[in-house]
């Protein structure tokens, strides 16, 4: 596995890299199939609080093995890439070519990156997520369907930052084609009636900016258009946020 490879490559470095690593392994086994990933257990631990407890808490694994049989391999593929080498998956790539068929495929794999890494707690590789689906929906003029909208309630809770990401673009969407798409958008809000009660606590806290004269936009981040660079972010008290630091998205 691509965890493995990692694991092959890093242990041909210095000794200061061995140190931070640590030479405990894991595995874990994700999805109905058990798809085996084999960690750094330091590594892991030190970037998942999720991981630390299993491993180090009361709830502690056994033998250094432990099952997500409901998880998803290709996202847990990505988390290995983003813990050793600091990046998601790429766009455009032969995966997902720079076209709109590219972009939806591509943003349905995020979507699965954030579900994941928001279970976890790992909130660098959910905001950079985020960041990466709101820039190419931005610049491909794509938004959140009605049938994603239903599966991000389903998988997320109340104080989820992707639910907020669905509920700005809706209501942007209508500012532009009211007419057009009320009717989904309430036939929506009857059957995620968590959405419809979002929507209109949205509405009431942004509906000057949203319906006055500033061009709101939730694909932008900073100035009058924009709600803020953290806003579909989740950071833990005095976390820096990977954009104030002068990081780029990877």
């Amino acid at each position: 596995s691509l965890a493995r490879s990692c694991i092959v490559y890093i242990s041909t470095g210095t000794d200061k890299e061995h140190r931070t690593l640590g030479t405990e392994i894991v595995t874990i086994l994700v999805g109905p199939k058990r798809k085996a990933f084999s960690l750094h257990k330091k590594l892991l631990c030190s970037r998942s609080a999720y991981f630390n407890k299993a491993f180090n808490g009361g709830f502690k694994e056994t033998e250094g093995t432990m099952y997500l049989p409901e998880d998803d391999p290709t996202a847990f593929d990505a988390l290995v890439v983003f813990i050793y080498q600091n990046r998601l998956p790429l766009f455009p790539s032969k995966q997902f070519p720079a076209n709109i068929e590219g972009c939806d495929c591509y943003a349905g794999v995020l979507e699965r990156i954030i579900f994941f890494a928001d279970k976890l707690c790992i909130n660098e590789l959910a905001n950079k997520s985020m960041d990466l689906m709101q820039d190419l929906e931005m610049e491909y003029s794509r938004l959140v369907n009605p049938e994603r909208i239903a599966n991000v309630y389903k998988r997320t809770g109340p104080k989820s930052k992707f639910r907020l990401y669905c509920t700005a673009t809706r209501c942007y969407d209508l500012r532009i084609y009211e007419s057009e798409r009320m009717e989904r958008v309430k036939k929506l809000a009857i059957e995620v009636p968590e959405f419809g009660a979002d929507m209109l606590e949205f509405n009431s806290q942004y509906g000057p900016r949203i319906f006055g004269k500033t061009k709101f936009d939730p694909g932008i981040r900073d100035g009058e258009a924009g709600l803020g660079r953290c806003f579909f972010h989740t950071h833990y008290p005095g976390e820096i946020c990977h954009l104030t630091a002068g990081l780029s998205e990877t």
